[in-house]
């Protein structure tokens, strides 16, 4: 991950927690992961980063929560 030098995140593997792996896909309604909350708010999987980042809409949403690039 490319990230600033004072960025608070968090990852979980759900993979080691079966239970976990069943109620995140029904929390959030998306039945894949991994899956990506922004300050506890639901943004979508690997696949809606990816085209988030592809038009720019990712780097925009990271801003408004401090968060810089430091390429």
């Amino acid at each position: 991950m490319h990230c600033c030098r004072s960025c608070d995140y968090s990852a979980y593997n759900v993979l080691d927690d079966p239970q976990f792996w069943r109620g995140i896909k029904d929390y959030s309604n998306w039945p894949t992961i991994p899956q990506v909350y922004l300050h506890g708010e639901f943004v979508g999987g690997s696949d809606i980063l990816r085209q988030m980042h592809q038009i720019g809409g990712l780097v925009e949403e990271l801003k408004k929560l401090g968060v810089h690039s430091a390429l």
